[in-house]
């Protein structure tokens, strides 16, 4: 896969004496502490622009060293480096080959949290049907998104249809001696028919679900009472039930709790 990286100014390497190393960056403040084979691969990534030719490169400088493990790490570090914003990969290119894929869903993890954040800043996050709690852009980074999950405050379940992302459903898992999931967002863009984003939606409730089977009880949302009705209709066939109306909740007026049951 062809890459780019980031450029070298907004960058500093500061190595150890035992080879590892602390990547500081400098527009966000990050840090990224590296190991010896990652700083090599650092180092050397950047007299090259595909994935593959790069791997060739270490595989010859490591002859001795199983393939295998020579991959797990590149792709590794590729991912955080991509989540800190180090790499960026050129997600259209394409070969001769048709490739049919179908629908399905799957968990944000360190090789989709760009994608994810990228769907929710330049799709979504303007798409006043959608389900935001959060409408600060910085939020939605994949850095924040990453620490969301890693610290288990919040998990972003992907629906994508015909290979593309199409809807997410962010939950806040409970706390102590609950089994109740609450939905913080559900993100979509703003072309999508109410047909389709109640099938994707099922598609979602259905995944959590069966992650979660045996350890949850219900699936809840929180809704003004004036928000959007495709919402309150997508949830309504997908048979959530209202549970009570919170009078005077917040500013905006009151809350409406509708749960799905397991």
């Amino acid at each position: 896969m062809k890459y780019t990286l980031a450029d070298k100014k907004n960058l500093f390497v500061k190595t150890d004496n035992d080879g590892k190393a602390i990547l500081l960056i400098k527009s966000s403040g990050f840090q990224v502490f590296l190991n010896k084979m990652a700083v090599y691969i650092l180092n050397i990534a950047k007299s090259y622009s595909d994935t593959d030719d790069l791997m060739g490169a270490l595989c010859a400088k490591f002859p001795d060293v199983d393939k295998r493990l020579i991959q797990n790490d590149l792709e590794d570090l590729f991912c955080i480096m991509n989540v800190y914003g180090i790499v960026n990969f050129d997600l259209h290119e394409t070969n001769n080959e048709t490739v049919i894929i179908d629908d399905f869903v799957t968990i944000a993890g360190d090789t989709e949290y760009r994608i994810l954040s990228d769907f929710i800043l330049k799709k979504c996050l303007q798409n006043k049907d959608c389900y935001i709690q959060v409408s600060n852009e910085t939020y939605y980074k994949p850095i924040s998104l990453r620490y969301h999950t890693f610290n288990n405050s919040e998990y972003y379940f992907m629906v994508f249809r015909k290979g593309l992302l199409s809807l997410v459903i962010a939950i806040n898992p409970p706390g102590l001696n609950s089994t109740v999931y609450n939905i913080s967002g559900i993100f979509f863009p703003s072309d999508i028919d109410r047909a389709t984003i109640d099938k994707l939606l099922k598609m979602g409730i259905d995944r959590i679900c069966n992650e979660y089977a045996g350890r949850i009880s219900k699936i809840r949302i929180a809704l003004q009472n004036d928000e959007g009705d495709l919402l309150k209709s997508a949830i309504s066939h997908l048979h959530f039930t209202k549970e009570c109306t919170l009078l005077s909740e917040n500013p905006n007026g009151s809350l409406s709790l509708y749960a799905f049951f397991i």
